[in-house]
């Protein structure tokens, strides 16, 4: 045969020669609005055997059409999740696993669902019910939208579930009705959580508001001529709260052994049951004339006398209606506002205002009687107040105190602190901020802070050790940049955590998220350890 050929020539198939990309409309996503929409671009067409997705965490979202160079698909981190999308172009499209045959990948993005981190609120249209009074309205306002996962629940004291709502709109409501037995005495609080269970309480919870407590008075409201009404309404006229009354009744420490060591039983009874089932178990106890008197002193302001009236109301008692103990909640704003004047703020911004010094009292006095410190302490302790300005770090703060975590905090330095920042990252108890997360919108709080002697793992002075949480950033810087303040306005002296442990300056710390609108702080003695 006669044959002729020519040279070979070589021909090797190199492949999708194209590029991959993603974006994401957002990255950081809402606990109310967890959608975002994911998108893929090839710079090439992409042709078969070869064939192009979307994957979320190494599962297939979505198969991009072959004629196409770009691609789009919703995604839906759960709530707390950190998700990696990327695009693979590859000759395999396994649904639950990554591609393995003849691999082109893109970069890959990181999505974020926060938590819920708003607040909550909790108001009740009575305190009291009664024959003309047989039902109450509680209602819980919420200060960021509300949608499922997330609910809004009611619970009571006993962790029974009083109601809910699954949707509420930024700034929106949910109401309960309250009718109780005469006789009982019920706390509600409202709570933010993915975990309602009926008769368990609300789980882990995004946001708790303050209690709310309705009494039912019994039908029988005169007690050995003492009239529970009248007395109830003579002293919601003289104080503005109900809290303010019951302090008031239980500031009555006379050397009469009829009255002595009582008073406290007072305002415990008062702030659990109201004051109508309070001043009826105290003429259980005490007498009728003896209950008269204690009322008398708290509408007022008298020292408490023996009487051998048994009927209420007594007549009047000189200057009644204008005078306050000096034990009361006036006396404890008239020192903090003192202490505030005798500060030189030096930033106008930093000093507190008339209102929330008020606040600030109030929050004193009912701190001291929760046990989370003591009113001596409250009324010569530096004060740090984390407000709604910081909200996300204040919340973690009042989580971390209602937990165990002590409310007073000894201030360090960085250069005279032990514990390296950053620690809970190489903790071996896994932690929320040990996830990936952009330190551009998102920090890691974590309280006791880490300028404190109690900061860090368990220790001596916080065996629960600290708190973590991730938070907006914000929120967070905002909380630090007023504890700077307050430790270098206060003048605040260093401790030391390096050798041997010495404490720093003492200051109490009582976040109200849900009062003040910024975090605030008076100075107290800086030598005060």
């Amino acid at each position: 045969m006669d044959l002729r050929s020519s040279s070979s020539v070589s021909v090797t198939s190199i492949g999708y020669t194209g590029v991959a990309s993603i974006s994401a409309d957002a990255l950081v996503l809402d606990a109310s609005n967890n959608a975002t929409t994911v998108r893929a671009f090839v710079s090439k067409v992409v042709p078969g055997p070869y064939r192009w997705g979307i994957y979320v965490n190494n599962t297939l979202l979505v198969s991009c059409p072959a004629n196409a160079t770009s691609c789009a698909a919703t995604a839906r981190p759960p709530i707390g999740s950190v998700q990696e999308v990327e695009v693979f172009v590859a000759q395999d499209l396994p649904l639950s696993s990554i591609p393995t045959n003849d691999v082109r990948t893109s970069d890959s993005v990181l999505l974020r669902t926060l938590e819920w981190s708003g607040a909550v609120s909790l108001t009740s249209s009575a305190s009291q019910l009664d024959a003309q009074t047989t039902a109450a309205t509680v209602t819980a306002t919420a200060s960021k939208e509300i949608a499922l996962p997330y609910v809004l629940a009611f619970y009571d004291t006993l962790g029974h579930e009083a109601g809910s709502c699954s949707s509420v709109p930024s700034g929106g409501s949910c109401a309960l009705s309250v009718s109780l037995p005469p006789g009982t005495t019920v706390v509600y609080r409202a709570y933010v959580t993915q975990f309602a269970s009926p008769d368990q309480g609300p789980g882990n919870s995004a946001a708790e508001s303050g209690p709310v407590t309705i009494t039912s008075i019994p039908a029988d409201n005169n007690v050995s001529g003492v009239d529970l009404l009248s007395a109830q309404a003579l002293l919601l006229q003289r104080f503005s709260t109900q809290q303010e009354a019951c302090v008031a009744l239980g500031e009555v420490e006379p050397s009469n052994a009829v009255y002595h060591g009582t008073a406290p039983d007072i305002t415990l009874d008062c702030n659990a049951m109201g004051i109508g089932q309070a001043l009826k178990s105290a003429v259980a106890t005490l007498g009728a004339a003896a209950v008269i008197a204690i009322i008398a002193h708290a509408i007022n302001g008298t020292a408490p006398k023996t009487t051998t009236s048994t009927v209420w109301p007594p007549a009047p008692t000189t200057g009644s209606g204008s005078g306050g103990s000096d034990q009361g909640l006036a006396s404890i704003e008239r020192q903090l506002m003192s202490r505030r004047d005798a500060t030189n703020y030096p930033q106008a911004s930093y000093r507190p205002t008339d209102q929330e010094v008020r606040s600030m009292a109030s929050q004193c006095q009912s701190q001291a009687l929760a046990g989370y410190f003591s009113l001596e302490d409250c009324l010569t302790k530096t004060l740090f107040l984390p407000g709604a300005a910081a909200m996300g770090a204040a919340q973690n703060d009042a989580s971390a105190i209602s937990g165990g975590a002590p409310a007073q905090l000894h201030f360090v330095t960085s250069s005279s602190n032990a514990l390296q920042r950053g620690w809970y990252k190489a903790s071996s108890t896994p932690n929320d901020c040990q996830l990936p997360y952009d330190g551009a919108t998102i920090n890691c709080d974590e309280y006791p802070f880490y300028s404190t002697n109690e900061a860090g793992p368990p220790n001596t002075l916080n065996p629960i050790g600290a708190t973590l949480k991730l938070v907006p950033a914000l929120e967070n810087r905002e909380e630090g940049r007023q504890l700077q303040a307050m430790t270098t306005t206060c003048a605040m002296q260093s401790g030391s955590t390096v050798s041997a442990p010495l404490l720093g300056t003492a200051y109490l710390v009582a976040p109200m998220p849900n009062v003040l609108p910024r975090t605030a702080f008076i100075c107290g003695d800086p030598n005060a350890r």
